[in-house]
Order: structure tokens, then sequence, then C-alpha cells
């Protein structure tokens, strides 16, 4: 199976350095190149005052360190993400949906242009999706095997996605939701469970045990998620004088973009 997926990043590295020739740094590449520099120099609030999370840039500034340019430490780091993602799509569409299909993605993602594309311009989608890939499978794995330091681990790789974009937030979010649905389908199997004992004078089973156990899943990938992103989420609401997720957007702005995205986010925009 491991060897599938190498061999086609095998297949998707030359395709993808073949798009490098296509405009590999955008407007927003400049922006973090200059945080990047910033950070280098020690002047972190300075890097901060970018309506950009600081992942990405502190990144680049590292391989900075190690004699890289800037444009190429971001490709890199795209390119490297474009590829690595194979393998937690693969095991997320295989929990999801099936073997075969896990394949089938894997392939489309290797061809894809738009996928492609996420790999050869020093951006941060490329990072934000393997990382968002993670923490949906290791969410899922987590529900699956009642493992609930899966799901703190998956919050925790949605809040290093934040770092990278704010759209970070959506996998603890879409994990506490599915957590949730399956509360409540759990929760009519006990009502049922219930009337039955009690109809037969047996012992009611600790309903309020097992609540208490769903609300714990419920939170444990938003406990993760905000164990990395709060430090951040607290300084910008600071600087802002009220609570936001993104230097762009109020909260409330941002909240009916992750439901509702406008045509803008949709295509190229970076928030």
């Amino acid at each position: 199976r491991s060897a599938f997926v190498t061999g086609v990043q095998t297949c998707a590295l030359p395709i993808s350095l073949a798009w490098v020739r296509i405009d590999p740094v955008t407007f927003d590449s400049a922006l973090y190149f200059e945080m990047a520099d910033l950070i280098r120099a020690g002047r972190w609030l300075d890097a901060l005052t970018y309506p950009y999370p600081p992942l990405y840039p502190l990144l680049v500034a590292a391989l900075q360190g190690l004699g890289v340019s800037a444009e190429s430490a971001g490709l890199f780091i795209a390119l490297v993400a474009d590829l690595v993602v194979l393998f937690p799509l693969v095991a997320l569409t295989r929990l999801a949906v099936g073997e075969t299909a896990a394949w089938g993605a894997a392939f489309l993602w290797a061809i894809h242009p738009s996928a492609i594309r996420l790999g050869v311009q020093a951006l941060t989608d490329a990072p934000t999706a393997l990382l968002v890939a993670i923490a949906l499978w290791a969410g899922l794995r987590g529900l699956d095997e009642c493992r609930p330091g899966w799901a703190v681990g998956a919050g925790a790789a949605g809040g290093l996605a934040y770092l990278f974009r704010p759209e970070g937030i959506e996998p603890a979010l879409v994990l506490a939701a599915i957590s949730i649905r399956r509360g409540e389908t759990a929760g009519h199997r006990d009502e049922e469970m219930s009337s039955f004992l009690s109809a037969r004078h047996s012992k009611r089973p600790a309903l309020g045990k097992r609540a208490l156990r769903r609300v714990a899943w419920v939170v444990a990938p938003l406990a993760g998620w905000a164990l990395v992103a709060s430090p951040y989420v607290a300084y910008i609401s600071l600087e802002a004088g009220s609570l936001t997720l993104s230097k762009k957007k109020s909260a409330s702005g941002f909240s009916r973009s992750l439901t509702s995205p406008s045509k803008g986010q949709i295509g190229r925009a970076h928030v």
C-alpha cells in the first residue's frame, strides 16, 4: 500500500515540477517572505502585524537559516506537503468509503491541475490541506476505535492548520459535529434500552455517565485545537479589542465565511 502511494508520488513529482514555471511566487508569497525576514531579525511583533497567521513564514525563516532562499524555502514547503498529503488522504478515504475509493483519490490528487497547483506555489494551501487531512483521519479513527487521545490530537493538527490559514479551525468543528450526531444516535439507543430494562424492573443504566462521555468526545477536538491555536487567537483578539479568529475579519464575519463562502474565497483568496 505504501509502495503504491510512493509510486503515485514519484509520478506526481515531475508533473508538479513542470508547473513551477507558472507563477510560483504570488503577491501573498512576497508578504509571507517579508514576515519571514522580520522573524529572522527577531521582530516578532512587527511580523504579527501582517494579516496572516505565522506558521508558514516561521518555517520559511527556519529554512532560510540553513542557507535556502525565501522563494526556494516556500516552494519546498508547499511541494513536500502536496506530496505527503497523499498518505493521510488515502487513509482518510479508506476509513470513510473503502479501499478502492482511497486509491482512486490518491490518483486523482496526483494528476488534478488544482491539486498540482497547490504544490508549485509558495503559499499556505498545501500544508493546510496536509494538516486538515491528518486531522480528519485521526479524528475519525479516534471515534471508530474509541480513543479520545486521537480526537485531541486531531484537534491539535487542526490548530496547526489554523496557524497556516484560519480555515484550519474547520476540522475541529466537523469532528465535534460528527461526535454530536453519533451521540444523538447513541442517546436514542440508550433511551430504548432504559425503557426496556425499566419495564423488566431492572437497574437503569448510568445514563448520566454516558452523557458525560459524549460531551467529552465533542469537546476533545476543540480542546486540542485550542491548545495549539489559543495563544495566537488571544494575541490578535487583544490587538483587535474583541474576540476574532482572523485579522482580516471579525469573529461573526469569519463564522459566516465558514458556512457560506463567497466566490472569492472559493477561488484564490487568502485569509
